[in-house]
């Protein structure tokens, strides 16, 4: 059967040839159909890739109002037949990803359709009663992201107007991460490093975000004729300025029935709220009444009242009475902290006056100390990194000793008086040498330590080196660290490091006092160092054992340690600049190696001193690359080597006189000529020594080495010989037959007559 009559034949592979190298997509056959679902659409893989690639057909359908709601409601409803996975998976994931994939019609008809009736939707999610889905939770904030920053001004408009239930469903779906974090940011829409977390979305520079990542270049036009503040209200949450979103929080945090989850997230909001005010503070320390400020201002003072720091105090630190569980316990502890490390100063206030979270956290500080000192309040046991079971700490007590240091270093007299009727100093003490594995502690408790040493008053002073026997513990805990690490295969207890630390602190404070080398130091801090030692030396024992351990043991220990790897101290001087590298120009070994080097190279050939007279002829290594000697690098030299060619074949008629001169460049030695001639020697020509020149006359063109090579090479010109000379040479040779050869001295008197005359002829 031929070939045309298999491609007439319906049922051959050849009939079917246009269809082999058919490589459309199964999406855009099921476009061409007249009669399609969404979930047909949801169901094919390429879906996103084709939305990103811009297909018509694909974007005119998924752009109709009544399919954006359906992916609206894909994303937020929960299915009622949780079995089917195309509902419960596949088809919200599908969902957010076209919305996401910012494509300007579905993102214009998700926003404006219907005076916002599909965002309104998309809010209905917050509204339920029951938890969360994290999946759709995930894919909810994905959404809002999304739109805030494509849509800021509609967006905003939206939240304003369901405000009240919107702010009732983040605090009731706290417990979720993504509410949490939503909410986190839409308190705080002005931060420029809004975007750190947000997706990669299609035209959008993750790179460069705008000033204001909330709102692209577009909406500030509207404002850049107005100037006025009612404008830049448009784009500002209204919850931003009202304490209700607080308030709710509190709640949430206070609620024991609320999970854990919820908890940890409440605080994380509140926690965030004070930190963002603080750094917008320190950036603009405007009034919170001025019209410039950021209005998260408003609740980081609402924050920061009685009443809200009591609650907070209250809730940190509950009654005996009060059974509140421990997470919302940590929580508010972490809040609490947020807030007094705002009232933390360098000087001691000269005002009795205190912040209201630091008045309410002095009034519980007998109950925050016997929780501390109270054996009940222990966590159970841990097995540490050496499988041994020790007591735990636990997270309630290791944050109750944050706030401590954080009460001390607000530098208030009232405050001081009540740490040290409390026993706290010594109870943080206590807990730094029972712990030996929680380095958070011990850096908490070292911080407390030092800050006390360098600038604390003289209360706490005598509260630290008396009531908590500083030195003495410090003694002991050496000896107990000698006696873990004389034992085979012993290790040093966990809080040895910090311990040094306060102790390198401590010898270079006393170091100064006694030596007066405190240059740059104040003579407040003079005197506070000469009060540290009176109280040291009181105790002559304790005094005397710590001068021991200090001199041999500890001080060998910081010296070796101020040292860098391998004892060797880098030069801090500038007068040697290879001093840091290590060369020295006058290393004679150094030298004999560079010496050997060039020696080798063919560079230089006395081993102690290099050659000043670069002659060619001593040495076989070329002074250029190979390269610049090929002769076929270029047009102009094939045509030398071709010129060159031509007067070699010329050159065989005077093959003697090319000899003569190959041999005289071979063992010349070059000239050098530089700008003149008049220092090169001529010998004047045999019979022309009498002659006398014009100065009138043109000077001869200078014969160069060029053309007198031109002239060897070239054959001799014939010699005239009269008759008279050619008679005697005849005779002369009928002679030389007759009587033989000529004896030797014959042989060179004729010999050298014989080069004169050829020398007259030349």
């Amino acid at each position: 059967m031929s070939l045309f009559s298999a491609m007439a034949d319906d049922g051959s592979v050849w009939a079917q040839g246009s269809s082999l190298f058919n490589i459309s997509s199964p999406l855009n056959d099921l476009l061409e159909k007249d009669d399609f679902t969404l979930e047909q659409v949801l169901q094919e893989d390429e879906l996103v890739q084709e939305v990103k690639t811009r297909n018509t057909k694909l974007l005119d359908f998924l752009s109709q109002e009544a399919i954006v709601q359906k992916l609206i409601e894909y994303v937020v409803r929960t299915p009622e037949d949780t079995s089917d996975d195309l509902r419960t998976l596949k088809y919200p994931y599908m969902s957010c990803e076209v919305i996401c994939c910012d494509i300007t019609s579905i993102t214009e008809t998700l926003v404006t359709a219907s005076e916002g009736k599909i965002v309104e939707t998309l809010f209905e999610f917050l509204y339920q009663t029951q938890p969360l889905d994290p999946r759709l939770a995930g894919y909810f904030e994905k959404i809002v992201t999304m739109l805030m920053v494509r849509k800021p001004q509609e967006m905003t408009a939206l939240l304003n107007k369901n405000s009240e239930q919107l702010l009732a469903g983040f605090s009731r779906h706290a417990a979720s991460f993504s509410v949490a974090e939503l909410l986190k940011r839409l308190l705080q829409p002005y931060q420029a490093d809004y975007m750190d977390d947000c997706m990669d979305f299609p035209g959008m520079s993750m790179g460069f975000p705008p000033s204001n990542s909330w709102y692209g270049a577009d909406d500030d036009d509207h404002l850049s004729g107005s100037g006025t503040p009612t404008a830049s209200k448009e784009k500002t949450l209204t919850w931003q300025s009202e304490p209700t979103v607080v308030d709710l929080l509190l709640e949430t945090l206070a609620d024991p029935k609320a999970d854990s989850d919820a908890h940890k997230h409440a605080s994380e909001v509140l926690v965030d709220i004070i930190h963002c005010g603080t750094r917008a503070q320190q950036t603009d320390p405007a009034s919170p009444a001025s019209s410039s400020t950021p209005v998260s201002f408003a609740l980081l003072e609402h924050l920061e009242t009685k009443e809200v720091a009591e609650k907070l105090v209250a809730l940190a630190v509950p009654s005996e009475e009060d059974t509140s569980c421990v997470s919302s316990m940590t929580g508010a502890i972490s809040v609490l902290s947020a807030l007094l490390s705002r009232a933390t100063n360098a000087q001691y206030c000269a005002t009795d006056e205190m912040p209201p979270a630091v008045a309410s956290a002095v009034e519980r500080l007998p109950q925050i100390c016997a929780i501390l000192k109270a054996d009940a309040a222990d966590a159970g046991m841990i097995r540490n990194q050496r499988h041994q079971e020790v007591p735990r700490l636990g997270l309630r007590r290791l944050k109750m000793v944050g706030l401590v240091v954080l009460l001390m270093q607000s530098k208030y007299q009232k405050v001081d008086i009540a740490l040290l009727e409390q026993h706290a100093i010594e109870t943080c003490l206590d807990l730094f040498f029972k712990f030996e594995s929680v380095n958070m502690l011990h850096a908490d408790v070292e911080s407390m330590v030092i800050g006390i040493l360098e600038s604390g008053s003289h209360e706490l002073l005598v509260g630290l080196v008396k009531d908590a026997r500083l030195l003495p513990r410090i003694i002991e805990a050496h000896e107990k660290n000698d006696e873990a690490t004389a034992v085979a295969k012993g290790f040093s207890l966990g809080y040895v490091g910090h311990l040094h630390r306060i102790c390198n602190m401590l010898m270079t404070m006393l170091e100064d006092v006694r030596g007066s080398t405190n240059e740059e130091g104040s003579l407040n801090d003079m005197r506070h160092a000469d009060t540290v030692l009176e109280l040291f030396e009181e105790d002559d024992v304790t005094w005397k054992k710590w001068e021991e351990l200090s001199s041999k043991v500890l001080a060998p220990i910081y010296e070796r340690e101020r040292l860098p790897l391998g004892g060797v101290t880098i030069s801090q001087g500038g007068e040697d600049p290879y001093s840091v590298m290590g060369f020295n120009q006058n290393d004679e070994l150094l030298n004999a190696q560079f010496a050997e080097m060039l020696g080798a190279s063919g560079f230089g050939s006395d081993p102690n001193g290099f050659d000043t007279d670069f002659d060619v002829k001593d040495t076989d290594t070329p002074m250029l690359p190979e390269i610049m000697n090929d002769s076929s690098s270029s047009e102009e030299e094939d045509e030398e080597e071709l010129a060159r060619q031509e007067s070699a074949a010329k050159d065989n008629e005077g093959e003697a006189g090319a000899d003569r001169w190959a041999n005289f460049e071979s063992g010349g030695s070059w000239a050098k000529f530089e700008n003149t001639f008049e220092d090169i020697p001529f010998e004047p020509i045999p019979g022309m020594e009498n002659d006398d020149f014009d100065d009138d006359e043109p000077v001869p063109d200078i014969v160069t080495t060029a053309d007198l090579a031109v002239n060897r090479a070239a054959p001799p010109a014939p010699v005239e010989v009269t008759k008279t000379e050619e008679s005697t040479a005849t005779e002369a040779e009928t002679k030389e037959d007759s009587e033989g050869a000529p004896s030797g001295e014959a042989a060179a008197v004729e010999e050298t007559s014989k080069d004169a005359a050829s020398e007259a002829q030349a």
